[in-house]
């Protein structure tokens, strides 16, 4: 998983002194048939059929923390979408996600590979187990 090209500005200015950050309360998991990169365009978001973003609440009881230093970070808690009306990427697999700052538009935060790929329709309520979206340092 790589960090956004949006959050690396945040962060860098928050550790120079430019811009105070605090990072939302809230985050949004995005799906994708492809790597959606770190600036967002290297893919579209899964749309129609029933899908909306999953919101979580941003702590360390939904995520790993990263102790000892370096160490990656993983949903604690099962992800969970909406059921699907019909097919979700076409009938694609989805194979990527990202982390968004808002239900819909937003900010891209950070987006990655999932474990395993997943297709995703109609009558499908897809879930994510612990483990499934982890977040590195690149």
């Amino acid at each position: 998983m790589s960090f956004s090209d949006y959050l690396e500005g945040r962060l860098l200015d928050l550790v120079f002194g430019a811009v105070a950050w605090a990072p939302p309360a809230n985050l949004y998991v995005g799906l994708f048939d492809a790597d959606p990169g770190e600036d967002g365009s290297g893919a579209t978001e899964v749309s129609g059929a029933g899908y909306a973003r999953a919101a979580l609440i941003n702590d360390k009881t939904v995520w790993s923390t990263s102790a000892p230093s370096g160490q990656p970070v993983s949903n604690q808690t099962e992800i969970v979408f909406p059921e699907a009306s019909g097919d979700w990427a076409g009938g694609a697999p989805i194979t990527h996600f990202a982390l968004f700052d808002a239900a819909a538009g937003g900010n891209l935060m950070a987006s990655g590979a999932l474990t395993a790929a997943v297709t995703v329709t109609g009558g499908d309520r897809p879930r994510f187990g612990p483990g499934d979206m982890t977040i590195t340092l690149d």
